[in-house]
């Protein structure tokens, strides 16, 4: 599995052709640490598409900046489709407010069950050989 890390979230490719994006407990994700994670998710993609797992469930807070950005400008065109797997309060609000500023018509649902979310995934991965 292909795999690279940031200051603030972990991202592996797994074996499905899943892009999972795994944001590290308690981080504070601002428009800098965005952008940082947008050149990272781009350097292990390189171009693929590829179905998405955000996994925000450990999140400390995101800011609007954060949010805005990573939606608008996160390399949307990279993905087939998005997962959000959230586990408190606070991930299901910024996944919420996530979804509002989805204007791709790529696929997004929210799911608390990462085995529920891998399995909608796959429907939209390409396995490699």
């Amino acid at each position: 599995m292909e795999s690279i890390q940031t200051k603030t979230t972990a991202y592996l490719i797994d074996e499905w052709g899943i892009f999972h994006s795994v944001v590290k407990p308690g981080v504070l994700l601002t428009l800098p640490e965005a952008k940082e994670n947008e050149a990272a998710r781009s350097r292990l993609i390189g171009g693929k598409r590829l179905p998405i797992l955000l996994d925000i469930r450990n999140i400390g807070e995101m800011t609007a900046k954060a949010i805005q950005y990573t939606v608008k400008s996160g390399g949307s065109e990279n993905y087939t489709a998005v997962a959000l797997l959230v586990g408190s309060t606070k991930s299901a609000i910024i996944a919420a407010f996530s979804t509002r500023f989805n204007q791709s018509g790529m696929p997004l649902k929210q799911f608390s069950d990462k085995e529920k979310a891998i399995a909608w995934l796959k429907s939209y991965a390409v396995k490699e050989d």
